[in-house]
């Protein structure tokens, strides 16, 4: 997990298995910018990845 953002510590141990499991991918320096509001179009492809990786 990149270390430029941190997620909630709450929230760590999802973010962490978001991140192993390739849904999240962060933007083009690796930061997940985990404090930042999500898009409608990131969102999508956040469970367009999950529905690939777990349903397919």
């Amino acid at each position: 997990m990149s270390e430029k953002s941190k997620p909630s510590g709450w929230a760590e141990e999802a973010a962490q298995w978001a991140v192993e499991n390739r849904l999240f991918l962060g933007d083009e320096t690796g930061d997940c910018r985990w404090q930042d509001t999500v898009t409608r179009e990131q969102l999508a492809v956040i469970l367009l990845r999950y529905h690939k990786q777990f349903h397919s």
